[in-house]
């Protein structure tokens, strides 16, 4: 609510009684020279402007207050004659009451100190009224100060004289637009924001900064700005405002761990910057602070990850001649970090001379061609320990060339250095043994080489003579032998041959494990017809039925080995299916991204799954012999030949539902155009 009217100005004046102090008349302006109250008080009394007379050595006590001052405030003479000055003037602020106190506490300290005049820019007031229904009144005052000296020099009194503004879209005009700008940013802002007094009172905060340390605004102004940064640390915290307060610089800035209530620390950075308004000549302390904490933990991270790493950075700046370095790499230099950065060429002593022939050839290639450089040298440190390190580094150039600074990393690998060695040691081991090895196979190979010659010589050559003797009793003596004696002859021929077939599957397994392997393209639809023409008489003798109607499909293998393998697979599958009530045998093909597969399916009396391992190795039999004759290495050699072809075999089956036996072998890829 504003106090309508015709604009007007109504002014005042406040004289203060000091004490007795030395005169700076070097540094006063425009003196009112009065020797003592009294002639003044004729002048208070029918002046036309608001005039208070106040004693400065009591607390501002007031003497004296002329009836335009009592008709504006709308106070009586005998409630305002012996009070303090801030007991009655300003009544109350609609805006920042307190800040408005303290902008007129410390312009009078100005007078005071400065002895020269002062004046304070419009501000909103509350002031009690006398003809409206209203308690109160919003008034607009702009205050100057004056000093005033007597015939000594000393400075005796001040004028206060303060304009009324009746009008208050005058002062809006002035104030509203900037006010409401100034108001929005500084409370929107993303950091913390606050004015304060040059003995570090708060003004103002905004809510960030509140935020960030953790308190309300009235629990924070409580304190002052050393009791919430500098706790128990008045020496860091005069080194931080002394060189503002001295005016040798007008901003400042430091990092601090600020603790909260809540006994959590915070980082924050706080930057401080002095101000003088020019028409008040207050002095004020911006304060800026930016929570850091985030960035701090960040830092951590990375120096621990560096740590971790054995990373080091350096920087060398052209301008300055400066060089940088991080703990990382007196670390790993083992220089004294008490030392400054070591230059380029003091750099060298740290290297061997390989290291460092290398190293320099490196860095001067990377300035000359605008690359950057890298390579890996092996250090030494000053207590005679070797490291290896990989150096990194490149320069930072202006859009024209000119090199600006030179940085880079430099890595401790000497683990992996460590590793490399023991690993090409270990290797020479390996490569040593391997050699060993294989001489010692070689030897194996000869030793069952002529395993072989006399299993296949030496066994078979008394198997002949028993085959051919009993062969004789057979033929001429089968007269003089009764029922029993036959039988134990054709038993003695039956051995034989089972001995002989035994024999002949052991070379053909050794063979496999031992002979070399030309793997090569193959039409399996072909391989599978001529294995089958094998078995005709067979097939035809039990009536099997043969489905065999494969495309033609390419594969990569053995032509020998796996010819091996189809007639194995197509003989269990003549002898275990050929007693069906209608034998059937069917071979298929499917292609799988680089593989192909093809199976054998039968009809005959299948097997139980649990055995689906034993089959495959060797000498493992399911049947009787006398019911299934075999030797029980056909399987094993199958499983052999497709491991040594570079596929697999497997099978599925179920008692009196066949069996079925799978091959995966690679597929042949042909060299065609793409096209």
């Amino acid at each position: 609510m504003y106090h309508s009217g015709p604009f007007k100005k109504w002014s005042f004046v406040v004289i203060v009684t000091l004490l007795p102090s030395k005169p700076m008349t070097n540094q006063r302006t425009d003196p009112i020279s009065t020797p003592a109250i009294q002639p003044l008080q004729q002048f208070f009394e029918t002046s036309s402007h608001l005039c208070l007379i106040l004693r400065a050595h009591d607390h501002f006590i007031i003497e004296m207050a002329n009836d335009a001052f009592l008709a504006a405030t709308s106070l009586r003479r005998e409630l305002v004659i012996g009070k303090n000055l801030f007991e009655i003037f300003p009544l109350s602020s609609i805006e920042d009451s307190d800040d408005s106190i303290n902008v007129l506490r410390a312009s009078l300290n100005r007078v005071l100190t400065d002895q020269c005049a002062n004046t304070i820019t419009i501000r909103q007031y509350i002031i009690p009224s006398r003809d409206s229904g209203e308690s109160a009144l919003y008034q607009y005052w702009k205050l100057s100060n004056t000093p005033v000296f007597d015939p000594s020099g000393h400075l005796r009194y001040i004028i206060h004289q303060a304009e009324h503004i009746i009008d208050p879209m005058i002062a809006c005009a002035q104030r509203s637009e900037s006010i409401s700008a100034f108001a929005a940013i500084f409370e929107q802002a993303a950091v913390g924001l606050a004015l304060l007094t040059a003995e570090g009172h708060w003004i103002r905060a905004n809510t960030r900064l509140c935020e960030i340390i953790g308190d309300g605004y009235e629990a924070i102004r409580m304190r002052s700005f050393q009791d919430i940064f500098y706790p128990n640390d008045p020496t860091g915290y005069a080194e931080f405002l002394h060189p503002l307060l001295a005016g040798e610089i007008q901003t400042r800035s430091t990092e601090r761990c600020h603790l909260r209530n809540n006994g959590h620390g915070i980082w924050v950075r706080l930057f401080m910057t002095w101000i003088r308004l020019a028409d008040s000549l207050v002095d004020y302390f911006v304060l800026v602070v930016e929570d850091i904490q985030t960035c701090k933990e960040m830092e951590e991270n990375l120096k621990e990850a560096k740590r971790l790493a054995k990373l080091g950075y350096w920087k060398w700046d052209r301008d300055t001649h400066t060089h940088t370095w991080s703990e990382e790499i007196y670390r790993i230099y083992g220089r004294d970090p008490a030392l400054p950065p070591a230059i380029y060429p003091e750099v060298q002593m740290y290297f061997t001379e390989e290291s460092w022939l290398k190293l320099a050839a490196a860095v001067e290639k990377s300035l000359a061609e605008g690359g950057a450089y890298e390579c890996d040298a092996e250090v030494v440190r000053p207590d005679g320990s070797h490291r290896w390190i990989t150096a990194r580094g490149d320069a930072i150039r202006k859009r024209d060339g000119q090199i600006l600074a030179l940085h880079g990393t430099v890595q401790d690998i000497t683990d992996r250095k460590l590793a490399e060695q023991a690993l090409l040691q270990l290797n020479a081991s390996l490569e040593a043994r391997v050699a060993e090895r294989t001489a010692e196979l070689n030897t194996l190979n000869q030793s069952l080489e002529s395993f072989v010659y006399s299993v296949s010589h030496d066994l078979k050559g008394p198997l002949r003579g028993i085959e051919g003797y009993s062969r004789f009793l057979e033929e001429d003596y089968a007269e003089r032998l009764n029922e029993e004696g036959r039988l134990f002859v054709a038993n003695i021929r039956a051995g034989v041959t089972q001995m002989s077939a035994l024999i002949d599957d052991l070379l053909a397994y050794s063979r496999m494990e031992r002979c070399k392997l030309e793997p090569t393209p193959l039409d399996l639809s072909i391989l599978v017809n001529e294995v089958i023409a094998e078995y005709a008489q067979d097939i035809s003798a039990h009536e099997i039925k043969i489905v065999a109607d494969l495309p033609s499909t390419y594969v990569q293998a053995d032509a020998d080995g796996l010819a091996l393998v189809l007639r194995n697979l197509l003989g269990n599958a003549i002898k275990f299916s050929k007693y069906a009530s209608q034998p059937r045998i069917e071979f298929g093909v499917r292609k799988e991204a680089s593989f192909v597969i093809t199976w054998i399916r039968d009809n005959g009396i299948g097997f139980d799954m649990k055995y689906n391992d034993q089959i495959f190795e060797i000498f493992e039999r399911l049947h009787r012999l006398e019911d299934y004759p075999g030797t029980g290495i056909g399987l094993a050699l199958v499983k052999k030949a497709m491991q040594r072809m570079g596929g697999q075999v497997w099978a599925d089956s179920a008692p009196g539902k066949g069996a079925t036996f799978y091959l995966k072998l690679p597929v042949y890829i042909t060299h065609r155009d793409p096209q």
